[in-house]
């Protein structure tokens, strides 16, 4: 295998290394959903630049936290990009101090404001890791009955958990959204279906139906939310664009 090393002139930023996610976080569980990438392809939701416990989300990923002692790089022209503890691309900017190396991590084509260079004779720039979860295009449900409120399936690589609930509240039509589900003290009140993906990702409440009454809506919600699951584009486009962040 042929090495290459690609030399930049750059300014360390000092910071603090974290093995673990520090308190006020909470750890990424890991599945077989979830791609780290500089950009999401066809199939897959971008959930954002990943945080390696900078405090910009709570989501933490401190296993690609940089433990060198740095945080970024900065060129003399004030263009700045994190590095990390985890090589995504190939080929990777690779910067050492001390006996550490972290990284830069390339994607193809050149950007502004980025750190661009060209390497045997191919354009890239410097980027972000993203967090792109597998969803969407073809679903199928199992894992739900009667008088349940969890159901389960499987999208594409995704393995899919979501919850069921008889609520109040109707939406205006089918997937509509919500965070803040109504649910009455008077338990007949309670028979518009509603559902929510929790893995991979977590979206807001989706409404399915209204159903005749509330035992109907206790005793098949589950299987509401499953069906939509694997049969409505649209249950499956508004969990993946709302998916929270």
């Amino acid at each position: 295998m042929k090495c290459k090393t690609v030399i930049l002139i750059i300014f360390a930023y000092a910071s603090n290394a974290y093995a673990a996610c520090p308190s006020g976080y909470y750890g990424i569980e890991a599945n077989s959903a979830t791609v780290l990438s500089m950009e999401c392809l066809d199939g897959y939701v971008d959930m954002g630049e990943i945080d390696t416990c900078t405090g910009v989300r709570d989501k933490c990923w401190g296993e690609y936290k940089c433990d060198a002692g740095v945080s970024r790089i900065r060129t003399s022209s004030d263009v700045d990009t994190p590095l990390y503890g985890i090589k995504v691309s190939s080929p990777a900017l690779h910067v050492q101090v001390g006996d550490k190396i972290c990284y830069g991590n390339l994607a193809s084509g050149t950007a502004s404001p980025a750190i661009n260079m060209n390497v045997d004779g191919k354009l890239y720039h410097v980027a972000t890791i993203h967090e792109c979860i597998s969803w969407g295009v073809s679903c199928s449900a199992s894992g739900y009955g009667e008088y349940t409120t969890n159901f389960s399936g499987k999208c594409q690589s995704a393995t899919v958990r979501g919850i069921s609930i008889c609520g109040s509240g109707t939406g205006t039509q089918y997937a509509t959204t919500t965070r803040n589900l109504a649910i009455s003290s008077e338990t007949a009140d309670n028979k518009n279906c509603w559902c929510r993906i929790f893995a991979p990702a977590t979206s807001p409440w989706i409404f399915v139906k209204n159903i005749s009454s509330a035992n109907e809506c206790s005793r098949t919600c589950a299987a509401e939310c499953a069906n939509a699951l694997s049969a409505s584009a649209t249950f499956r486009a508004t969990a993946g664009n709302n998916f929270i962040k």
